[in-house]
């Protein structure tokens, strides 16, 4: 059971080492990288440096711009049955790809993920994210709630449910998740983290307002999804840094 890992990038110098060293690391083997970036730092020339320890691509996609769009085009040249989507701040356990491997090899599920970690040492941010697993776990007991940090799939099932969908500037990971469902896809998310983020994000917005959208957000994923898109609070893709929405559409 191969994989093709797929990491979209844009301006991670600082952090795309990290990640490339956890998956050098890993204690399965059998994968290709393909890094899909529109950076205009150094991203590239650090990913270039882990080539004599992991099978790497860098690809340049044209056009558009945002995660979702990059992951796609990642996905596109990807030679594996199975493609992992993580972030480029994320670093994952020395046997994450040997768990995800397993679960694929059983033929039961399509899509796989885990609980995570925030890469901190404040209490606070080991609380909340406690509290984000306890209840996506339980929404996972009827519907999935996955995160695009690390979420492996088929590439068949990924293909037939249309591929992250480009127009979404929110929420593209629990769509496609939703999508994958709706369509008969069963899913398994490991209760035991099998990576750790960056909560670089947490620093840059504030964690009173950070946690409280994605409370907020976790409530209204249970609506409607005509109601979703209306009352979803919108948030900036990780990596972009300029955050508006001309990062993400290309404008």
């Amino acid at each position: 059971m191969k994989f093709s890992v797929i990491i979209p990038t844009f301006n991670e110098e600082k952090y795309i080492g990290k990640t490339l060293e956890s998956l050098s690391k890993q204690a399965f083997k059998d994968f290709e990288v393909i890094i899909s970036d529109i950076s205009t730092d150094e991203t590239k020339k650090v990913a270039e440096s882990f080539n004599d320890r992991l099978n790497i691509r860098v690809i340049t996609p044209k056009g558009k711009r945002g995660v979702a769009y990059q992951r796609n085009e990642g996905a596109k040249v990807a030679n594996n049955e199975i493609l992992l989507f993580i972030d480029a701040d994320v670093t994952l356990r020395k046997n994450a790809l040997k768990i995800i491997n397993r679960s694929f090899s059983r033929g039961k599920y399509a899509f796989v993920s885990s609980a995570s970690l925030p890469d901190s040492f404040l209490p606070i941010d080991h609380i909340a994210i406690g509290v984000w697993n306890v209840y996506s776990a339980i929404r996972g007991l009827f519907k999935p709630v996955f995160q695009g940090a690390f979420f492996a799939v088929k590439k068949e099932a990924f293909e037939t449910v249309g591929r992250f969908q480009e127009d979404i500037t929110f929420a593209e990971d629990f769509d496609l998740s939703m999508r994958l469902y709706d369509a008969g896809y069963r899913f398994k998310k490991h209760k035991r983290p099998l990576f750790k983020f960056s909560v670089r994000r947490f620093d840059q917005e504030g964690r009173l307002k950070f946690f409280f959208r994605m409370s907020y957000n976790g409530i209204i994923s249970i609506l409607p999804e005509t109601w979703q898109k209306k009352l979803m609070w919108e948030y900036e893709l990780e990596g972009y840094e300029n955050g508006g929405r001309e990062d993400r559409e290309g404008v």
